[in-house]
């Protein structure tokens, strides 16, 4: 890992060479020149250098040695060109500046699940905290960026109870429902992973700057690119892979059939990861591709409860979701109004009767008969709670007319 800080001389980068370099190791020049030629995709890099033994020696290697590596005739003649090293000095700089880290595929501190997947990045730059995307609570949110109020609410709801659940979140940054997440995750004090389709010297899209600062307290912004590459189409998809790659699994909340979501879904199945997906309006042209998805086999969410029960995930106390909500604003939009009224609901004292009825549907599903018998609680009294707490999404009605706190 190379992390580009205040001491820059002093700091120290690990390129799997089984030792520590200084950062002016003369072969991190030739890295970040690989990694700007546009030809040379991560497959092609990492052959490459598995073969030769640096990227000095790649730049260094005859064009019968470079074919007979088995490169592409487009790789080879790209490698042929000669090498601009000020280009990576500025690179450097601007990484300096920035307190930017840069990680390689050699690296231990490589994300592990990301490394897991079909050409995965030999370069990761990373800006705050890496320890973020190691994680295996990570679950990638993403959707249209065209995004319906219906969209906006489903999305809020869902992250706002993963995020309580102990999620990461992980979005490519867009309009739409990507900062809808991020902002929803930030609200709660949690932890988010933002993944560009650019490098970091062109941050889009730029009116979300805004909440760089707030990320970066707890979470991270990452990007494969070059810090001067511009947002290009042909970006989107490649970031894409890398939010499902830092991911357990993808939340897709709203996509027509063709969208750079379904791109994400696609890449999450093919990378064995875990694909949930929001039913919409069957009318709504933006729900078409979740529909598709739930057709296909991905698991239908209706609540955030559905992902944990999935992955096995344990409830939180009542003392830390008291703890989130606290942290949480006031002030959000007016569509979420019933959101607020279930973290009303989540913040009983132990001693009322609302928080009774909870313990006694906590460890497993209670019917009436049951809850009367734990909570000593009237049926006329209970009846009426029931209808509360279920509506305030604190209890579930199970089959057979049985409930189960959420």
């Amino acid at each position: 890992m190379i992390v580009v800080g205040h001491l820059f001389s002093f700091q120290k980068a690990y390129f799997g060479f089984n030792r520590f370099m200084d950062l002016n190791h003369p072969d991190l020049p030739y890295w970040l020149a690989l990694n700007n030629r546009e030809a040379i995709g991560p497959q092609s890099f990492i052959k490459a250098f598995d073969h030769f033994g640096s990227a000095k020696a790649v730049f260094g290697a005859s064009k019968d040695d470079l074919i007979q590596c088995g490169l592409r005739p487009s790789v080879v003649s790209a490698l042929e060109r000669p090498v601009d090293l000020k280009q990576g000095e500025e690179e450097l700089s601007f990484y300096q500046k920035k307190n930017i880290q840069i990680l390689s595929f050699k690296d231990k501190a490589y994300p592990p699940l990301l490394k897991q997947i079909h050409s995965f990045p030999p370069l990761l730059f990373v800006w705050g905290n890496l320890s973020a995307l190691s994680s295996d609570d990570c679950l990638g949110v993403v959707g249209s960026r065209a995004v319906t109020e219906y969209g906006v609410v489903a999305c809020r709801r869902l992250v706002r109870e993963c995020v309580e659940g102990g999620f990461s979140i992980v979005s490519g940054f867009a309009k739409g429902i990507d900062i809808e997440a991020h902002k929803t995750t930030l609200e709660l004090g949690g932890i988010t992973v933002a993944v560009l389709g650019s490098g970091f010297g062109f941050l889009y899209p730029p009116e979300h700057s805004v909440y760089v600062e707030k990320i970066l307290e707890k979470g991270a912004f990452v990007s494969e690119f070059p810090f001067k590459a511009f947002p290009h189409p042909s970006f989107f998809p490649r970031r894409n892979r890398i939010i499902s790659g830092l991911s357990r699994g993808v939340l897709v909340v709203e996509a027509n059939e063709k969208s750079g979501a379904m791109i994400t879904a696609r890449y999450a199945t093919e990378q064995n990861r875990d694909v949930f997906a929001v039913p919409g309006p069957l009318d709504s042209l933006r729900s078409r591709g979740c529909h598709r998805l739930i057709q296909q086999g991905a698991k239908l969410v209706m609540e955030g409860r559905d992902i944990l029960d999935e992955w096995h995930y344990p409830l939180r106390s009542l003392a830390q979701d008291a703890s989130l909500a606290q942290s949480r604003p006031h002030g959000l939009s007016r569509n979420l109004g019933d959101e607020k009224q279930k973290m009303k609901l989540s913040l009983v004292e132990s001693n009322t009767d609302e928080s009774k009825v909870v313990q006694a549907c906590r460890e497993r599903s209670q019917n009436i008969d049951e809850i009367i018998g734990a909570t000593g609680l009237s049926s006329e009294k209970l009846t009426v709670l029931l209808t509360q707490l279920e509506l305030g999404g604190r209890l579930r009605l199970m089959p057979g007319g049985r409930f189960l706190a959420v």
